[in-house]
C-alpha cells in the first residue's frame, strides 16, 4: 500500500509540474507590421516573434503566402530548403534566435506582392500566425496629385492647395523626395506633400517630384493653374500730345488675368455718375474736340473677379487745325 501511495504522489507531482510548464508560455505569433511597402529591387524585413509553452521543441519554421490559384500555397522560406519555392531560393532568410521569426527578403519584385504568414511546428503540435503581413511594391515613376480647398476642380488665388507625390500602388514610409517647380528644385521641401497655404500668382507653374538619386522616378509635370481676377488694369490714350483737327482719339484698356479678361467696359465720369461709352479693350472717339475733355476709366472683368483702372483726365485744348492733349492720372 505505501508503495502504491508513493507512486500516486509521484504521478501527481509530475502532472502539476507539466501543467505549470504548459501555462508558462502561450502559442502565439506576433507580426510587428500588418502592411509593408517597398520599391522594386529593394530589400524588406517582416519583423516577427513567436512563442510556445515550455516543454515543446520546435521542429520546423515556415513562411508562406497564397498562390495565384485557389488553395495554392507558395513556400517562401522553410527550414527544409527543398520545400522552398524556386522563385524565393537564395532571396529569403529568417532570424531564428530567441524566438525571432523575422523574414528578410531581397531583390523584391511585383511578383512578391501578397500576404505572408508564419507557421512553426513542434514534434507534437503546430501553430500559424493569423492575419499575416501584406507586402506591396511601389511602382515608379511617381505621380503628383492636387487637392484644393475649393470644390469643382478649379484653383483660385487664396485657396489652400496640397500637392502629393506618390508612387503607384503604395508609397514607402519615410521616403524623401525632391520637388521641382518649372524644373528648378524647391530645396526646402523633402516630404511627400507640398503644402501651399494660400496660393498666389507666383505659385502658377509646372510641378514635379522624384527621388534625388533616380531620374526614372520623376513624375510627369502637372500644371498648377492658379485662376485670378484682373490685375494691374491700366487705361492709356493715343496719341498723347498733339492731334490734328478731325482725327480720332483712342482709349486703350489692358489688364492681366487668368482666365483672360472677358469684358472691358469704358466709362466717362459724368459728375458723380459713370456714363458707359463703349465695350472692348479699346474705344475710339472720332473727330476729337474740346468737348471730349473729361475723366475716363475702364473696368476689366473675368469669371473670377473684376478691377478698374485709375481715372485718367483728358484735356483737349487748341483751335484751328491742331489740339493739344493734356493727360493726368488720379489714384
Amino acid at each position: 500500500m505505501p508503495n502504491k501511495l508513493g507512486h500516486l504522489l509521484e504521478l501527481w507531482f509530475l502532472v502539476q509540474f507539466t501543467i505549470r510548464a504548459v501555462v508558462s508560455g502561450e502559442w502565439a505569433v506576433w507580426y510587428n507590421s500588418r502592411e509593408l511597402c517597398v520599391f522594386k529591387s529593394s530589400s524588406v524585413s517582416f519583423n516577427c516573434t513567436y512563442d510556445y509553452p515550455a516543454g515543446f521543441r520546435v521542429k520546423t519554421l515556415q513562411w508562406s503566402k497564397p498562390g495565384p490559384q485557389p488553395g495554392q500555397t507558395i513556400i517562401v522560406f522553410h527550414t527544409q530548403p527543398d520545400k522552398i519555392h524556386a522563385s524565393y531560393r537564395g532571396r529569403a532568410q529568417i532570424t531564428r534566435e530567441n524566438k525571432n521569426c523575422t523574414l528578410s527578403l531581397t531583390n523584391v519584385s511585383s511578383s512578391d506582392v501578397g500576404t505572408y504568414f508564419f507557421r512553426f511546428t513542434t514534434f507534437s503540435a503546430a501553430w500559424s500566425g493569423a492575419g499575416g503581413t501584406s507586402l506591396n511594391v511601389a511602382v515608379l515613376p511617381f505621380r503628383v496629385s492636387v487637392n484644393s480647398s475649393r470644390e469643382g476642380g478649379f484653383i483660385q488665388e487664396g485657396d489652400a492647395v496640397n500637392l502629393t507625390c506618390a508612387a503607384q500602388n503604395c508609397t514607402p514610409p519615410g521616403v524623401h523626395v525632391t520637388w521641382y517647380k518649372n524644373r528648378v528644385p524647391i530645396s526646402q521641401v523633402k516630404s511627400k506633400t507640398l503644402s501651399l497655404v494660400s496660393v498666389s500668382l507666383s505659385d502658377f507653374g509646372n510641378y514635379t517630384c522624384g527621388l534625388n538619386y533616380s531620374d526614372t522616378s520623376t513624375a510627369p509635370e502637372i500644371l498648377l493653374n492658379v485662376r485670378y481676377g484682373p490685375k494691374n488694369v491700366t487705361l492709356a490714350v493715343h496719341p498723347t500730345s498733339t492731334i490734328q483737327s478731325g482725327r480720332s482719339l483712342t482709349l486703350i484698356c489692358h489688364g492681366y488675368a487668368n482666365p483672360q479678361v472677358e469684358i472691358y467696359t469704358m466709362y466717362k465720369v459724368n459728375e458723380t455718375d459713370l456714363l458707359r461709352i463703349g465695350w472692348g479693350y479699346n474705344h475710339t472717339i472720332p473727330a476729337v474736340s474740346p468737348r471730349d475733355s473729361g475723366q475716363y476709366i475702364c473696368l476689366a472683368e473675368n469669371a473670377v473677379g473684376s478691377q478698374n483702372s485709375t481715372v485718367i483726365s483728358v484735356r483737349v485744348e487748341g483751335k484751328n487745325n491742331n489740339y493739344i492733349i493734356d493727360l493726368s492720372y488720379h489714384k
